[in-house]
Order: C-alpha cells, then sequence, then structure tokens
C-alpha cells in the first residue's frame, strides 16, 4: 500500500483514476469578479468615477475569496484522498499557471520601457514585481509606477506570498483546523490593519500590505471547512437573498471606503472584513447553482479571467489614446465596449496560444483535477 501511495505521489499524471473537482459556475463567478474590476478602472480613467463604481474594486477581493476556497479544498481532497499533501507539485502547478503569463507580460513592459523610457519607473520598480513584491512597491512608492499597466498587478503578489506558506500548513489540518486557521488568519488581519493605521502608515500601505488584507483569503478558507467538499450546500437561506446580501455589503463598505479622500481608521477596519463576508455570500449562492451561471460563454470568460486581468489596463488606456480627440461624451459611447471587446479578444489570443501548453504540462502534477474538461 505505502508503495502503490508513493508511486501516486510521484507521478501523478499516470494514473487514470484521478479525481476531479471542478465546479463551472465558479468559472463565471470569475468573470464577474474581473468585470467588477475593469468597470472601476475604466470609469476612473473616463474621469466619472463613484463610490458605486469604486466598488468594483473588491473583484479582488472575490477573486482572493474563489482562490482560497478553491486551492485548500483541492489541498484537502488530495490530503483525504492520497494520505498527504505533495508540496512540490503544488508550487509547479502554482508555477505553471500563473509565472508565464504574469512574467512574460512584464518582460514585455520592461523591454518596451527600455525603447520609451517613463520618468521616475526604475529598473528596481519592475524588478520588485518580478519577484512578486509589487504589492509592497505600490505601498513604498504610490507616486510612482505605470498606473494600470501595472498597478493591478499587486494582487498577484499577494496570493503569490500566501500560498509560498498555506500548503506548508494545511498539510498538517484538519477542516476543523482549516477552519481555526481561518478565524486566526481573518483575526491578524484585523489587528494588522489597526496596527498599520496606529504607526501612521499610508493607506496604499493599509490597502495592499499582504498582512492586512487577508481578510476575503480567510473567508475562503472558511467557506472550504464549512461546506465541507461539498458542491451541494444546504442553505437556509435562497440563493437570490445571498447575493441581495453581497451587494449590500459591497456597497456598505464602499461608503466606507470611497466615500471621502480621507477614510477614517474605523473605516479601514471594518470595510475589507464586510466586502469579504460579501464575497462569502456571491460565493454560496453560486456553489451548485447551475443554471444560467453554467452558460458555456460565461464559462469561457471565467477560464481566461486571468489573462482579462492582466490584459485590460493596458487595452483601456490604448483605447482611451486612441479617442483621445473625441468629445467626451463619444469616449463613453466607444470606449467602453471597445475596451471589453479587445481586452476578450487579446486573452483568448494568449489563452488559446501561450497558456494552454502550460496548462497542459500543469495536469501531469495534480491529483484532483480542477480544469475545465476542456484542458484536461
Amino acid at each position: 500500500m505505502a508503495t502503490v501511495l508513493t508511486e501516486r505521489l510521484e507521478a501523478p499524471h499516470l494514473h487514470a483514476d484521478i479525481a476531479r473537482f471542478y465546479v463551472p459556475e465558479l468559472d463565471s463567478l470569475r468573470f464577474f469578479a474581473f468585470f467588477a474590476v475593469f468597470i472601476c478602472h475604466l470609469f476612473h480613467e473616463l474621469g466619472g468615477s463613484l463610490v458605486i463604481t469604486n466598488t468594483g474594486t473588491f473583484g479582488v477581493d472575490l477573486f482572493f475569496t474563489l482562490s482560497a476556497y478553491l486551492i485548500t479544498e483541492l489541498l484537502m481532497r488530495e490530503k483525504e484522498r492520497f494520505g498527504r499533501v505533495d508540496v512540490k507539485s503544488f508550487y509547479i502547478r502554482r508555477i505553471l499557471r500563473i509565472w508565464p503569463l504574469y512574467l512574460g507580460f512584464l518582460a514585455t513592459v520592461f523591454i518596451v520601457l527600455k525603447l520609451h523610457p517613463v520618468p521616475r519607473v526604475t529598473d528596481i520598480y519592475l524588478i520588485t514585481y518580478m519577484v512578486f513584491l509589487g504589492n509592497l512597491a505600490r505601498a513604498l512608492w504610490p507616486k510612482i509606477g505605470l498606473g494600470l499597466v501595472t498597478d493591478p498587478l499587486w494582487s498577484v503578489s499577494v496570493e503569490e506570498q500566501f500560498y509560498l506558506t498555506w500548503p506548508l500548513v494545511v498539510r498538517y489540518l484538519t477542516r476543523r483546523g482549516v477552519a481555526i486557521a481561518g478565524v486566526l488568519i481573518w483575526s491578524f488581519s484585523i489587528a494588522a490593519r489597526w496596527i498599520l493605521i496606529r504607526e501612521g502608515f499610508s493607506p496604499p500601505a493599509i490597502e495592499m500590505s499582504t498582512l492586512s488584507r487577508l481578510d476575503p483569503i480567510a473567508c475562503g478558507l472558511l467557506l472550504s471547512s464549512f461546506l465541507g467538499g461539498s458542491i451541494q450546500p444546504r442553505l437556509r437561506l435562497s440563493r437570490r437573498l445571498l447575493i441581495i446580501i453581497g451587494v449590500n455589503l459591497w456597497v456598505i463598505a464602499g461608503f466606507c471606503l470611497f466615500s471621502s479622500d480621507t477614510p477614517a481608521p474605523r473605516d479601514f477596519i471594518l470595510s475589507f472584513p464586510l466586502a469579504a463576508v460579501g464575497c462569502g455570500a456571491f460565493l454560496l449562492a453560486t456553489i451548485g447553482s447551475g443554471s444560467w451561471m453554467c452558460n458555456s460563454r460565461l464559462i469561457y470568460l471565467g477560464r481566461i479571467s486571468y489573462g482579462l486581468y492582466v490584459y485590460h489596463g493596458v487595452v483601456i488606456l490604448a483605447t482611451l489614446a486612441i479617442f483621445a480627440s473625441c468629445p467626451g461624451w463619444a469616449k463613453w459611447l466607444i470606449c467602453p465596449p471597445l475596451s471589453l471587446g479587445g481586452t476578450i479578444a487579446v486573452s483568448a489570443i494568449s489563452y488559446r496560444w501561450f497558456e494552454t501548453p502550460f496548462l497542459r504540462f500543469k495536469a501531469r502534477f495534480q491529483y484532483i483535477r480542477s480544469a475545465s474538461p476542456a484542458i484536461g
């Protein structure tokens, strides 16, 4: 038995009985997470930022919650099925999913900047992003950077920093232990924000420090433990009510953060937990929902959502530059659909011709298949 288990852990791709955990409606939810961020950034660049559109920034939190839930669920299923977690394979899977697109994009930006330098953007700034410390770069140097070209990528750094350590911890935990860890991490995140506020750190440092932005990740961990592996949760609340709760919590959190130029300390303390609970409500409303959330087009857009997130800033800025001489009303009519369509087109090409080979290779290191059957 031990020999068989070792063989499975060393070469998961050789076994035909690998389990699959794929929830297609969560791909659709990924697209809505991206779309919230897209609307926030687009309206800001068009000069029409409102509290309600700025609330779209919590799409990043929804990405965090989704990622934490799915990765924890996959690790726990691997542990329950095979008796342990293969941390090395986890890191390889993470590298093959995140690094090629992320580093390829940054390398392209680096080359373009060498040909067309931008004042105040140094090599050190970009290198900080390349080693997944982009959130610290945003926090330390908020007035330099490339705007929408690289600014949204701070969230990738937060995830990579967390997942550097999480599999090392989760391999020793039961599902109840995951719940305890989630509560501790959430409490620590709130305490970290309080300390940063007390010490006089700037809002960017509070918003983008890894330790102070773990609320949605902790929510994802708690959901994985709460659902106990089920994808048909028995809910006393209707899915529609959960969505209404999520929307209202996001709006309240948005008003806490964005209704004034200088949020009060309590706003930083309260807004992120509220947004995280809202993310959890959206996730609970989605899992097992089927119906229109399993629409093939939405699922596809969710599958390419990583590319959508990476490329959307560049496409928005390029679209606005092309139509810079147009009247304001024309920009509002033309730029939103062209920016979204261009982002989808670029991401689809990237997914098909650049990302997919890495994803197929990634499948060789899976114990629990999590991708769409189209990827394997």
